[in-house]
Formats: structure tokens, C-alpha cells, sequence
């Protein structure tokens, strides 16, 4: 979208008064962000095709359909189930994955993960230039601005995984928690975790607390913080980087699963996987070139083409087995008297047997007691 006089205002002279009046209602933001360079699917929310997309191609299982629609000029199914969603002040994409397990199950194995192809949109980047990355190397820089330029892929366990660029995730030892209904009953204070939400709600809470103190919205968090509608200038997106909310208070959810996870880089392909990533792959570039076949540069020229890139990701559990762990309450109802009837047999030499006839005494002296109370009465009445 071009730059008019309103919005070159905003950004040179820090003045979005006027710009601002431009956003006026959550339709306007929705079509704001449908228009997004490079969003993450090929078809935004208006059912109108984006120009690239972050995640063209998904597929769960080795099932693309699972997880994308069928369009016109793919043969290949489109993927369609990712979501915006705030993490650490950053506009991510998330996908929840429990109506496609429940539906088709967990397998063990890299052709049974949740697999991603992913478009950086390498071919219209600017590379850094030489001098400036041997600067950078020389200065330690190099290994951060590699990570900034790949994909960063979070897993959401319970202890969270942040992993940088495409390759194999794979999920080992895995722990399944579970709880019973006399742990939930205690305190959140004792039992150490929590069912209010999970951790990334948690975390996008603590954000919006502090993002309040901006009043505006960075252009990629657009409608997605608080109902705010004003965009920031460059001091409100200064505000926004410097933010530094405390999450060390948001308690880990009692319900979840733990995994390590090891990353592997420079996965190379066999059999079905590689067919339906190079197919991919020739239908995306051919969409990206306007439906034409990209033309190759001849001879000296070759080196100088850039070429669109398709980068894998596949998260799978490597473990073929888990461990089902349930957190427990140290004592219920049932404890509590077991406790209570051992103590009693060891230091008072008390038994089933004992309480009978303790029981049984007791009813013979309030029944005798009884019986005496009323013939004391009737004595007395015979007398008057």
C-alpha cells in the first residue's frame, strides 16, 4: 500500500493524528491485516489470494487435507487452520492440534509429525552486505542475526521449546500429566500449577497490563493487543521495545506434556515426502510468478537468480512410548482414616473388634439409662 501525506506525517514527524482517524472500526482492521505482505496463507480472510504466504503447505500425518482446503490451480490441498497470536510482543501463528489427534490419533515417527513448509520469501530479501557481516562476525553478532532471518518454531509444553530454522523436532521422553480431582481440590499455592489457562495466555496477560501505558497499536499487532485502534508512530513503536513484562509469576498448567526435544538440521528427503515437497514446491513458485514458469538465467547470469524456497519443519514424537503420570493429593477421606485407625490400633490397642464393642456398651447403658428414667416416672406418678 502506497504512503500518503497522512502517513508520511506519522512516520517522519511522529504526527498519526489524522492517519488514526483513517482506522475506525475492527472491519477496517481485519481488511488492514487481510492486505499483510506476506501473511500466513495463501488465501486471507476475505477469500481473496495473497500475493505469498508464510505457511503455504501444512500437513499432519502425512495428510494435507487434514489441515488445508482444496483451490483451484493446486493440486495440492492449501493449508488453513494457523491463527494469529501475540508471544513475547511478537505476532506468531499458532495451530491447536487436539481435533486432528482425536480424530486420527498419535503415531511415533518422523512421516507421522506435523510437517510445515515453509516461504521466508528469501528470493525478495536484501542480503546483508559482506562487509557489514564481517563486522558482525567479528563482533560476535553473526550467530543472533541468523536467527532473526530464520523461522522460529515454539512447542508448547509444558516446559516451552524455542527452536530457530527448519529441519526435524523431535519429541523424546515424554511425560503425559494428569491429576485427580482431590489434587485439584487444594490450593493453588500448594499443588504448584494452574487451571485457569495456559502458559501463553498467561504470558499475552502480562503484556496487555503493560502495553495499556503505549495507547496505540504496532502496525503487526494490529487489533490483536486491546481495543486500541490508533497506530503507533515511531515513539509508540519504541514504547512497545522496551517492554519488558514479568512473567516469572505465570504457574505452569497442571494438565500437559513434558518432552525433550532435539532439533535437526539439514533433513534430507526420500520417497514420498520429497515427491510432495518438490510438488509443492513447483506449484508455489508458479503462483508467485503470476502463473508463469520462472525463466533461468543463462550462464554467468545463473548465480545472480534467486529462486523461491520452500524450508521444511516436521515436529514428531520420536519416543514410541509414554509415561502417564498422575499428581495425586498426599491424603483424601480414605487416608485420612486409615491413618487415623492405625494410630488408634497401635498406641491404644484399638480394633474393628474393639468399636463393636464399644458401640454395643454404649447402647446397653443408654438403654438402661432410659429404662430407668421411665419407671422413676411412673413410680412418681402412682405415688401422686
Amino acid at each position: 500500500i502506497p504512503f500518503n501525506e497522512d502517513q508520511k506525517k506519522c512516520i517522519e514527524y511522529d504526527d498519526c493524528e489524522v492517519f488514526n482517524e483513517s482506522i475506525k472500526s475492527q472491519g477496517d482492521i481485519e481488511e488492514i491485516q487481510s492486505y499483510s505482505t506476506h501473511p500466513v496463507h495463501v488465501f486471507n480472510a476475505l477469500n481473496n489470494l495473497n500475493p505469498s504466504a508464510f505457511i503455504p503447505f501444512c500437513a499432519f500425518d502425512g495428510d494435507m487435507a487434514a489441515l488445508g482446503e482444496e483451490r483451484e490451480n493446486f493440486s495440492l490441498p492449501l493449508c488453513s487452520v494457523f491463527q494469529p497470536r501475540v508471544l513475547a510482543g511478537q505476532m506468531c501463528y499458532f495451530v491447536d492440534l487436539s481435533n486432528v489427534t482425536r480424530a486420527k490419533g498419535v503415531r511415533q515417527g518422523p512421516a507421522h509429525g506435523l510437517t510445515l513448509f515453509i516461504d521466508y520469501n528469501d528470493e525478495r530479501m536484501v542480503d546483508i552486505d559482506k562487509e557489514v557481516e564481517e563486522q558482525a562476525e567479528a563482533f560476535g553478532n553473526i550467530h543472533e542475526q541468523q536467527e532473526n532471518k530464520e523461522v522460529k518454531i515454539h512447542i508448547d509444553t509444558l516446559e516451552p521449546f524455542i527452536g530457530h530454522g527448519a529441519g526435524n523436532y523431535e519429541m523424546s521422553s515424554i511425560k503425559v500429566m494428569a491429576t485427580t480431582d482431590d489434587f485439584l481440590a487444594l490450593s493453588e499455592d500448594v499443588r504448584g500449577c494452574q487451571i485457569r489457562y495456559d502458559t501463553l495466555a498467561c504470558h499475552l496477560e502480562k503484556y496487555q497490563e503493560q502495553a495499556e501505558y503505549c495507547g496505540c497499536h504496532p502496525f503487526s499487532l494490529l487489533g490483536m493487543l486491546n481495543n486500541s485502534t490508533n497506530l503507533c508512530s515511531p515513539a509508540g513503536n519504541e514504547c512497545y521495545r522496551k517492554l519488558s513484562p514479568d512473567v516469572s509469576t505465570c504457574v505452569i498448567p497442571c494438565h500437559g506434556v513434558y518432552a525433550d526435544v532435539n532439533h535437526v538440521q539439514g533433513v534430507n528427503f526420500a520417497g514420498e515426502n520429497n515427491n510432495q515437497f518438490q510438488l509443492a514446491l513447483a506449484e508455489y513458485e508458479k503462483f508467485k510468478n503470476g502463473g508463469e514458469i520462472q525463466v533461468k538465467y543463462p550462464g554467468s547470469l545463473a548465480k545472480y537468480q534467486k529462486k523461491t524456497k520452500l524450508h521444511y519443519v516436521n515436529i514428531y514424537f520420536k519416543s514410541p512410548t509414554f509415561d502417564q503420570i498422575t499428581e495425586d493429593a498426599k491424603t483424601n477421606f480414605v487416608t485420612k482414616i486409615s491413618v487415623l485407625g492405625g494410630t488408634l490400633g497401635l498406641f491404644a490397642g484399638f480394633s474393628l473388634l474393639s468399636g463393636m464393642e464399644l458401640v454395643y456398651f454404649l447402647f446397653t447403658v443408654i438403654s438402661k439409662l432410659g429404662m430407668n428414667l421411665v419407671s422413676s416416672k411412673n413410680d412418681h406418678r402412682l405415688r401422686s
